[in-house]
């Protein structure tokens, strides 16, 4: 009975057909009023000028999957683009044979280029594959650790460097200084006293304040004149960047730091400056 009921039911309410009743092409039957509901309901959907039957199966374009009719009427692929399964199937069916034998012609290129390789690459046991990745890893690893602990020992010493000649510079700035501030306090002495001694014969406020003055005055003018030579003219004294840079990069080769083919810094222009430090380094030790 259960079999029988379900064959004079209608898919769409689910009741014993109501009369008239609707046989379509597809063989599946409905009641004219629940067609008719459907019709009105999608704005009378059809595919391809004929009616979309809500039972029979179709492949959704869109989603590249097959749905069920009532999926396309009432569910989420409503706006989308169907086509019978049978149609999907052909069409899919060809594309699909035609994908093959792209993946066949890749194929055979890559076993082309694998007739290079060692044989025995391909004959070896899977175990004795896993330990040359093992291996290989291993290595890999290995060589990745000493690159980082290499390199940090590198950068250390380089720091340390660094550190050296910046305490070194800064000595050498204080001393030259210091030797330019003493040409520039002598140069400035005679000029001073001058001043002084001017002032006091023409401001004098009496004689006592004259004779006091006039002893320190002669004191400093006597210290002055008894000098054995005139102060020396202070000259242009800068820090050698030359030589600086030559103790920075002492055993490096700084050309293995410039990209091949840069053109703002070419290699060959660093070989230069390279060469050009240390001919500038050579001839400042000679002068001094």
């Amino acid at each position: 009975m259960e079999a029988l009921g379900s064959v004079l039911s209608c898919p769409v309410c689910t009741e014993l057909f109501t009369p008239p009743v609707l046989f379509l092409s597809c063989s599946h039957n409905f009641c004219k009023q629940c067609l008719e509901l459907i019709l009105v309901c999608q704005h009378c959907i059809h595919v391809d000028g004929q009616f979309c039957c809500p039972v029979c199966r179709k492949m959704c374009l869109s989603d590249e999957e097959p749905i069920c009719g009532m999926c396309k009427l009432f569910g989420e692929h409503m706006s989308h683009q169907v086509a019978k399964i049978s149609d999907a199937y052909t069409e899919r069916k060809v594309s699909f044979a035609k994908d093959i034998q792209l993946v066949l012609q890749k194929s055979e290129s890559a076993a082309q280029a694998m007739q290079v390789l060692p044989k025995e690459m391909f004959t070896l046991p899977p175990q004795d594959t896993e330990k040359l990745i093992g291996d290989l890893s291993t290595s890999a690893d290995d060589t990745r650790a000493m690159i980082d602990a290499f390199g940090d020992s590198l950068l250390s010493g380089i720091k340390c460097r660094i550190a050296t000649l910046k305490r070194q510079l800064e000595l050498e700035h204080v001393s030259k200084l210091e030797k330019l501030q003493s040409v520039a306090q002598e140069l400035e002495a005679p000029r001073q006293l001058y001043q002084q001694m001017k002032a006091l014969l023409q401001h004098h406020v009496n004689a006592v304040q004259f004779l006091h003055e006039h002893k320190r005055l002669k004191a400093e003018m006597k210290r002055l004149m008894e000098g054995s030579v005139s102060p020396q003219v202070p000259t242009k004294d800068t820090v050698s960047i030359k030589c600086y840079f030559q103790e920075l990069i002492k055993g490096m080769d700084i050309t293995a730091f410039v990209p091949p083919g840069q053109e703002q810094c070419p290699k060959e222009e660093a070989v230069r400056t390279q060469s050009q430090m240390t001919t500038g380094a050579k001839l400042e030790e000679g002068a001094l």
